[in-house]
């Protein structure tokens, strides 16, 4: 049976993070096509200990892979059409199919995935938030929450990061700013933001998979790398933060940080190329009933977009 898999828009940071998570998993360069659609021949990208050339997306035959990564939503019907076509499993990375199409995170839906040809690959949102709030709902059902997502520009591509450092050292040279993709100067600034489509894809997936409502809002921090969120949280019966505690020190992705026994002050600097879910400042919200607080941080490209697709493909060929 055909094991090979396909990258589409592998010059993208998002394709780059794919291949990378691919090649931490054991997968062989025989194994990757890279494809994108820009026409430039004889591109390399590094894997593993050799080097994969990026092959072009309109020529190439989608006959000769099991399953495709789309890591860029500037693509062409067309190609989306010769995948499904040829009998092979699309996992959607960028939000290109948000309707009639299974939201998967392998630890807790992963049965719904041979049921359709295109899979969604939740946000990285959906996917930390989900794995934070599942263990919760399964001993002590949740009836809603609300996160404030402090998002990294960083994380907006490669424009993004370079502007961010030319604003920062602007501020002391006193040269004219870059703007790069930020509406407003973002160095060291805090700019509440509203993604309408991450929001509205984070909420219903969350409502989809764990079946209780939850509201998000964004704020755009000058971070490279990174998130943090206020997760607030109501239960339908009382429990004890020890009782919360317990079922994080026994997670093998989310890692408890219990105040008094180790540094508590945990950072984005240090969750970044780390596959854990962090969380920290566990306590009760007072004057309202069986409600919580806590601090989550993670590496949300790597922990969330990358790592779950990776997960889903493992799966799909096993």
């Amino acid at each position: 049976m055909k094991q090979k898999i396909a990258v589409i828009g592998a010059l993208t940071a998002l394709g780059r993070a794919v291949l990378d998570g691919l090649s931490e998993q054991g997968f062989a360069i025989g194994d990757i096509y890279a494809l994108d659609n820009r026409h430039n021949d004889g591109i390399q990208i590094p894997f593993q200990s050799g080097f994969l050339e990026v092959e072009k997306l309109d020529i190439f035959d989608f006959g000769q892979v099991r399953l495709a990564f789309l890591c860029t939503p500037s693509i062409l019907s067309e190609y989306i059409d010769k995948v499904i076509g040829s009998g092979a499993y699309l996992i959607d990375c960028v939000g290109l199919y948000v309707e009639d199409h299974p939201c998967i995170i392998p630890s807790l839906n992963f049965e719904d995935c041979h049921r359709h040809r295109v899979i969604l690959n939740p946000t990285s949102l959906t996917v930390t938030l989900a794995q934070v709030l599942s263990p919760i709902q399964e001993q002590f059902p949740v009836r809603s929450a609300s996160a404030t997502v402090l998002l990294s520009a960083g994380e907006f591509g490669g424009p993004a990061v370079q502007a961010l450092i030319d604003q920062a050292r602007s501020l002391y040279t006193r040269e004219q700013p870059v703007q790069g993709p930020f509406r407003k100067m973002q160095a060291f600034n805090l700019i509440p933001e509203v993604y309408p489509l991450l929001v509205r894809q984070t909420t219903r997936q969350i409502k989809s998979l764990l079946h209780f409502p939850m509201t998000v809002a964004t704020c755009l921090t000058p971070i490279f790398q990174g998130e943090c969120y206020s997760l607030t949280l109501t239960t339908r019966c009382k429990c004890s933060t020890e009782q919360l505690e317990q079922i994080f020190l026994k997670s093998d992705i989310c890692r408890m940080v219990v105040e008094g026994q180790t540094d508590s002050v945990i950072t984005t600097q240090d969750s970044a190329y780390t596959d854990y879910i962090y969380l920290t400042h566990l306590s009760v919200v007072p004057y309202q009933a069986n409600t919580y607080h806590l601090w989550v941080v993670c590496d949300s490209l790597r922990h969330g977009a990358v790592a779950n697709a990776v997960r889903i493909a493992e799966h799909l060929l096993s």
